[in-house]
């Protein structure tokens, strides 16, 4: 599901494939900021190159995505004011796991109890959720961003059992780099981002200031995966 505010206006179409979480624009693809992001932590590819076969992984990632789902379908609902109950099922026989569907709608439910108390006022402040951004030379799509003193603010969701610092600083420069297409589109934009962690424990909002040095640690990645791209691509022209 997604939804942008009429008054938005975007600088590019992007069409986001979420099957390969691939980003065309005018069907050339552009590198995603979460791809961007993880190329430059080799921990993490490693250990996803471990895991990938684990089912307590593979269930993770199962349970992640079908929270997100039930999310995105509880914010459209509130916004446009309907609720299908076919919808929820439908997101529930396309998992793959019923114990995985056992566990996550607790969490869904935490998660809509929570909404459900802050909705009446928040829902007027989201300008768009899940809308794929770019500024042509790398895409992103926030989870959500709504208007605070009429400045956007970005939020993460995070499904999260268990977190270090290493992984908030991560969602911490994700953000930071949302934050920097909404400005390449002309948004203004606050210099606060937000990791809504959505877990069994409920819903735990992180609030947190975009630095300088955030801002800077995502430009420097952003620009030196992009330098490092263009030098492999012309390696392959000239061989």
């Amino acid at each position: 599901m997604q939804f942008i505010s009429n008054n938005i206006k975007l600088k590019y179409n992007v069409n986001f494939e979420k099957d390969n979480h691939s980003y065309f624009i005018d069907n050339i693809i552009f590198p995603s900021i979460t791809a961007i992001i993880s190329y430059f932590n080799n921990t993490e590819i490693q250990y996803d190159k471990l895991m990938k076969n684990n089912e307590l992984f593979k269930k993770a990632t199962e349970r992640g995505k079908i929270i997100h789902e039930f999310i995105s379908r509880i914010l459209y609902d509130a916004i446009f004011q309907t609720e299908n109950r076919k919808d929820y099922k439908t997101i529930i026989k396309n998992s793959k796991k019923i114990s995985t569907i056992k566990e996550s709608l607790k969490i869904i439910e935490l998660f809509y109890n929570f909404f459900n108390r802050i909705k009446n006022d928040f829902i007027k402040s989201i300008i768009m959720f899940e809308i794929p951004l770019s500024d042509g030379k790398v895409c992103g799509t926030p989870d959500l961003i709504y208007y605070e003193n009429n400045k956007a603010i970005v939020v993460d969701f995070k499904t999260w059992k268990y977190f270090n610092a290493e992984k908030i600083n991560k969602a911490k420069i994700q953000i930071t780099a949302y934050n920097y297409l909404l400005e390449k589109n002309n948004i203004f934009t606050s210099n606060i981002g937000e990791i809504w962690i959505i877990n069994e424990n409920g819903v735990n909002i992180n609030r947190f200031n975009i630095t300088n040095q955030l801002k800077l640690e995502w430009q420097e990645i952003m620009h030196t995966f992009l330098k490092n791209n263009s030098n492999k691509e012309k390696r392959n022209y000239e061989n």
